[in-house]
């Protein structure tokens, strides 16, 4: 029943039916500002003035290594209590 469902509301994909309202708003309203002298000047931030990532780096696959061979240690007395 689904499927007929699905199937009675699909059709062909035709974007002309729909725009992009938001994007509308938003423009409607800079331009209000633009009109207002509400506006002022700001430089863009080049890719060199920001100021330099810092952080440590992490080696994500290591750690998965590591917490999986805990985890198999942790699991190995039980797996020979089995097999005794």
């Amino acid at each position: 029943m689904a499927e007929q469902l699905v199937e009675a509301m699909a059709s062909k994909w035709n974007p002309a039916k729909y725009r992009d309202e938001y994007r509308q708003d938003i423009m409607k309203i800079v331009e209000q500002k633009v009109e207002s002298g509400k506006t002022k000047v700001v430089e863009s931030t080049k890719p060199s003035a920001r100021a330099p990532q810092r952080g440590k780096v992490i080696d994500i696959m290591h750690l998965l290594r590591q917490s999986v061979k805990q985890a198999g240690k942790k699991t190995e007395p039980a797996r020979q209590r089995k097999a005794g």
